[in-house]
């Protein structure tokens, strides 16, 4: 009876498995994997001592009659009854030492094979049971486990596998440890009233390794009945190790079932006679093997019907390129029909199954007939069917480009048509002489036009798939014919207009080229013009081709032309020379004929040009030329004589261009006064002045008087310009650079606010202040902080520069203003120097509870910082003016404090202290005397301190060997001292400055028992004076000392007195008469 790990399962249902059974444990044999733990094997190897139960009439537990036998490998257990109501036994094996069932938490599970079960009956006839105790006498039992009376395998786990599992050891109040088991029992029960049961447990079949299960696997094969044939079987096998246990639920009301089991695996025949119903339904089939490995599955159990087909109504047509849906028929059948196959279907598409109906799918991508075949298969009937299936294609007919069909000229026009059916064409619209008739393929446009015209012919197919219509434009006619003049002639910017002859049909395109430039056919149908007005640039003759064109050809035919220019005269009608400067100007004279030129003086008469001129007459070209050498001037005329004479007056001049002796004049003109000043310029005749661009409104200029009067405002005050004056005149021109500059004296402003800074940070772009004037002042400052200086920006912007590294709080700073116009300006401008906040406290004080406290705190920065504190202790709080923490603290104890200072520049300062509040220290029940013995060790208790923080105690005179011991509140006195006598000791109890010290003064008294230290005897001789006996008294408070039997001298008494505190007291003697004892 092994005990095994968890391991490999042929099954996937479990990764992990343990066993419990009447042979050796199977684990795997590897170095790597721990050996499981051995009950018994039958064969010698147990766990410990095995003793079968006795019988015990009286209870019946276990009954009487029983026994237990072992041979080699297998133990038979009989249980019998004698007596009593049921049977039932057990065995025990005791271990010597306990034994760990789990093996280290690598074994979860106890395994048993037995067989041989009598009674064999149906049911569970036979009952297991497993029980464990551990060391401590706990307890832990599966009970209960009845089991029919086929051979089979039990399993036992140390937990439930499920919810719902029997099979697994339940604690029995707290439970056995199955870490420490001292004991296990296995017992055996019949199940039947008064009788016996029998059962043989046997070897697993390994000596290592796990058991090789093998899970059950139930096949998918589906049971087949057929209808109407009486009553048949069926059968399934459902294979494992070991054979499967197989129950069947469901199914339909007329199948039976039976299981045998058999080498590795149980049959399962089904019995029943379907009747004639049709039935597609399950069984549930259900196989465990060794309680643990399950397979489940749903059986079919089919009775199959034939495959009934009922075709779509009418023809089943799809068109072609559209996405299809159609139906080609309903399929019933038990179990349902799908497709098997379908041949025939159109390119693009396939053939589906849903809930009944078979349909074709897809976009058919070609149009035509097809006879689709579908089998329709249920897995066990089929049937194929036919289904015709026509693609149809839209009627489309082919576009045909225009026609021009010669008037008594045979024609004849092919027009394609398509689609599927094959469409009907009517043709509509065709010439007169012109027929329709159709082809394979279409239709044939055919015959001899009789009549000149336009016609729309109209082709239109029809078909079941729909209608197509194509327009056709269709033109009868013949080529043009041209008439036109001998010649043309026209004048150069005159309007011509001459009638051309054009006969055509239909209308003909009428071009020309070779005209001259601006002349044009015009003109529609038989009325067209050769008009338009050409250019001189034109002028002179040629040869014009004319073309007229339309469908049915074109002619050509040429025409002369003569264009004619009036004489006419170009160039200046005033001509000037520079005197003492060579020039040359010449006039032209055209037309066509070309003209004759003449030249004469004004109005015809006398030519008397100025002195150093000259006029030549160079056939078409008049030429001036020559260096004047004195001013003057002339009128030549020019006479062209062609188709017509035209004349040319020119005047001559002889001048001076202009001079400007200052090429670059200043005009200065101060702010709020009148400047007026006078522009010098020179030149013959006198020159004309402009200047550009325009002059602002505070500045005029008078041209005939070549003044300049400038009345700047303050706020005009800089340089502006440059201004342009040009001087021209007949010879030429000149010009001048005026720069005009309006003066202010300085000026000076504040920002009109105070101006903030930060010192240590940089101030570079702040404004100080603003200057105006002309030039722009120059500027200083007066009083700014160390670091700081300023700057002057071109447009007046007064600003700092620099860092300042020194002071805070306010000043005046004065700004200073100087361009050299009177006097200097100045402008006082308040500067803030503002300085980051700065918080300074000691790291640790200590103040009083319920007293009045002032803490000083160090403060900096402008302006003056917002001092907040976060932790202050209840009572304290920030001053007014955040110069200190005041206030009474109430609760004593410590806070972390944190100062936060903020005056709004840069960061926030921040400081950190501990503030103790304290209360003052006490001592409490500190006796003002005590009393010890010299020598002996005490611990006395002086009081206790009081305190916040808990003061530290010193004690000053204590005696030597005495000392304060202080346990929290808690004071003692602790040792032992032999110095007696008196003294006086000082108790301090201190925590800190915000309170004085506690002191109490103890007295001391150190006392010590009288003792006396004598010879133990002493010799007197009779008669004889007594040598004097030393004796040492001692103790404190000092003793006092008295004697006894002491030896009488004559009557006379001898006493001993200490001189001082321990002491040698003496003896005083007389003459003793008597001998001492």
């Amino acid at each position: 009876m092994p005990i095994s790990r968890p391991g490999r399962l042929t099954a996937a249902l479990l990764t992990a498995v343990l066993a419990l059974s009447g042979a050796a444990v199977a684990l795997p044999a590897t170095a790597a994997e721990p050996a499981g733990f051995t009950v018994d094997d039958f064969a010698g190897r147990s766990m410990g001592t095995r003793t079968p139960a006795a019988g015990d009439m009286w209870t019946c537990e276990p009954s009487q009659g029983s026994s237990v036998t072992v041979t080699p490998g297998r133990m038979r257990v009989e249980a019998g009854v004698d007596g009593c109501v049921t049977a039932n036994t057990w065995v025990d094996w005791d271990a010597p030492a306990p034994v760990d069932l789990t093996a280290g938490g690598t074994l979860d599970r106890i395994l048993l094979k037995y067989e041989d079960v009598h009674p064999q009956v149906e049911g569970n006839p036979i009952a297991f049971s497993v029980t464990v105790w551990d060391a401590d006498g706990r307890q832990s039992a599966g009970s209960g486990l009845s089991r029919p009376a086929q051979p089979d395998f039990l399993t036992v786990r140390y937990r439930p596998a499920y919810e719902g599992d029997a099979a697994w050891l339940r604690p029995v109040g707290a439970g056995a440890d199955l870490t420490r088991v001292t004991r296990l029992r296995l017992g055996v029960a019949g199940t039947l009233h008064r009788t016996p049961v029998s059962v043989t447990f046997t070897s697993l079949g390994f000596e290592s390794g796990e058991p090789a299960y093998e899970a059950p696997t139930v096949p998918a094969d589906p049971l087949v009945f057929r209808p109407a044939a009486g009553p048949q079987t069926q059968a399934l096998t459902v294979t494992g190790f070991p054979e499967p246990d197989v129950s069947v639920s469901g199914g339909p009301a007329w199948l039976t079932s039976a299981a045998v089991k058999g080498d590795r695996s149980t049959r399962v025949t089904f019995t029943g006679d379907p009747g004639t119903a049709y039935a597609d339904t399950t069984v549930r089939v259900r196989a465990t093997v060794a309680n643990s490995l399950v397979a489940e599955r749903d059986v079919r159990v089919v009775v199959p019907s034939p495959v009934t087909f009922a075709p779509a109504a009418g023809p089943v047509t799809v068109p072609v390129g559209v996405a299809a849906d159609t139906t080609l028929g309903t399929v019933s059948s038990v179990p349902v029909a799908a497709v098997a196959g379908a041949t025939g279907t159109p390119a693009g598409t396939r053939v589906v199954l849903t809930d009944g109906r078979v349909a074709l799918t897809g976009t058919p991508t070609a149009p035509g007939e097809h006879t689709v075949r579908v089998t329709l298969d249920t897995g066990f009937e089929s049937r194929t069917v036919e289904v015709p299936v026509l693609v149809t294609a839209p009627p489309a007919v082919a576009e045909v480009p225009a026609q021009a069909w010669p008037r008594g000229e045979p024609v004849a026009l092919d027009v394609q048509v398509t689609g599927v059916p094959a469409p009907t064409v009517a043709v509509a619209g065709l010439p007169a002489g012109v027929t329709a008739a159709p082809t394979s393929d279409g239709v044939r446009i055919a015959g001899t036009p009789t009549v000149d015209g336009a016609s729309t012919v109209r082709v239109t197919a029809t078909s079941t798939a729909g209608t197509a219509e194509r327009t056709l434009d269709v033109v009868v006619g013949s080529a043009p014919v041209l008439t036109l003049p001998t010649d043309v002639t026209g004048e150069a910017g005159a309007p011509l207009d001459v009638p051309l002859g054009v006969s055509a049909s239909p209308d003909a395109v009428v071009t020309a080229t070779g005209l001259p430039e601006g002349w044009s056919v015009t003109g529609t149908g038989a009325t067209r013009t050769l008009s338009g007005t050409a250019p001189r640039t034109a002028a002179g003759t040629g040869l014009a081709t004319v073309t007229a064109r339309n469908a049915f050809g074109e002619t050509t035919g040429e025409l002369p032309w003569t264009l004619t220019a009036a004489p006419a005269l170009t160039g200046a009608a005033d001509l000037t020379w520079h005197v003492g400067t060579y020039a040359q100007h010449v006039l032209e004279a055209d037309g066509f004929p070309a003209p004759r030129v003449t030249v004469a003086g004004a109005d015809g008469g006398p030519l008397a040009l100025p002195a150093g001129l000259r006029v030549e007459v160079r056939g078409q070209q008049v030429v001036l030329s020559g260096t004047p050498t004195a001013a003057g001037s002339a009128v030549v005329r020019v006479t062209a004589a062609g188709t017509r004479t035209v004349t040319h007056d020119v005047t001559v001049r002889a001048l001076l261009s202009p001079v400007f002796p200052d090429a670059a004049p200043v005009l200065v003109a101060p702010t709020g006064t009148r400047t007026a000043w006078v522009l010098d310029v020179e030149g013959h005749e006198a020159p004309a002045l402009t200047v550009d661009p325009a002059l602002p409104g505070w500045l005029t200029f008078d041209a005939a008087t070549r003044t300049f009067t400038a009345t700047p405002a303050a706020t005009d005050a800089g340089e502006h310009g440059p201004f342009t004056v040009t001087a021209r005149n007949a010879a030429g021109e000149a010009t001048a650079t005026l720069t005009v500059r309006a003066t202010r004296p300085a000026a000076v402003t504040g920002p009109g606010s105070s101006v903030p800074v930060v010192r240590d940070a940089p101030a570079d772009g702040t404004v100080l202040g603003r200057v105006a004037g002309f030039p722009l002042p120059a500027v200083t400052a007066d009083n700014l902080p160390t670091g700081l200086s300023v700057v002057l920006d071109a447009d007046g912007t007064v600003r700092l520069t620099g860092t300042p590294v020194a002071g805070e709080g306010p000043r005046t700073v004065t700004l200073r203003a100087d361009n050299g116009l009177g006097a200097p300006a100045t402008a006082a401008v308040t500067l803030v120097l503002r300085a980051h906040a700065r918080v300074d406290a000691p790291a640790s004080v200590q103040v009083a509870a319920g007293e009045q406290a002032h803490v000083p705190l160090t403060l900096g920065g402008y302006p003056a910082p917002v001092v907040t504190a976060t932790g202050l202790p209840a009572g304290l709080r920030v001053a007014e003016d955040g110069t200190a923490l005041v206030g009474t603290p109430g609760t004593p104890g410590v806070a972390e404090v944190e100062l936060r200072a903020d005056n709004g520049v840069g960061a926030v300062a921040t400081a950190r202290l501990r503030v103790e509040v304290a209360t003052a220290p006490q001592l409490v029940g500190t006796p003002a005397r005590l009393v010890l013995h010299a020598g002996l060790g005490e611990t006395i208790a002086l009081g206790t301190v009081a305190g916040s923080p808990s003061p530290a105690v010193t004690a000053d005179g204590l005696p030597a060997g005495l000392t304060l011991v202080q346990d929290g509140a808690d004071l003692r006195l602790v040792g032992a001292t032999g110095a007696t006598g008196e003294a006086e000791v000082t108790l301090t109890a201190a925590n800190g400055p915000a309170h004085p010290a506690a002191t109490r003064t103890l007295q001391l008294t150190v006392v010590a028992p009288a003792a006396v230290s004598a010879p133990t005897e002493v010799v007197a001789r009779l008669g004889e004076p007594l040598t004097p006996v030393p004796v040492t008294v001692s103790g404190y408070p000092r003793p006092s000392c008295s004697s006894r039997g002491s030896p009488r001298a004559s009557g006379s008494r001898s006493t001993a007195r200490p001189s001082r505190s321990s002491a040698h007291p003496r003896w005083r003697a007389g003459t003793p008469s008597w001998s001492p004892p």
